[in-house]
């Protein structure tokens, strides 16, 4: 006695499954996700290099001096910007 060559179908029918097993998720690149856009930065960093370059006489020589954060905000408030 031999083995058929197709196995019998069940009478139950199959449950679709809540969460398919090969769903398509984009890899991550690595390291942690950035916060801001490189533009971003690079728009701060100009600015920042304007104002400081206008007011580097005057404040360079208070904040050289600065050991505590009332020292530097006190040296930032005697600029006439």
């Amino acid at each position: 006695m031999g083995f058929p060559a197709k196995m019998a179908k069940s009478d139950k029918p199959q449950k679709t499954p809540l969460l398919p097993l090969d769903t398509y998720s984009r890899k991550c690149g690595r390291g942690h996700p950035p916060r801001m856009q490189a533009s971003e930065v690079s728009g701060r960093a100009y600015n920042y290099r304007l104002i400081f370059s206008q007011i580097g006489d005057i404040a360079r020589d208070e904040l050289l001096r600065a050991q505590t954060k009332e020292a530097v905000i006190q040296a930032f408030e005697h600029t006439p910007y």
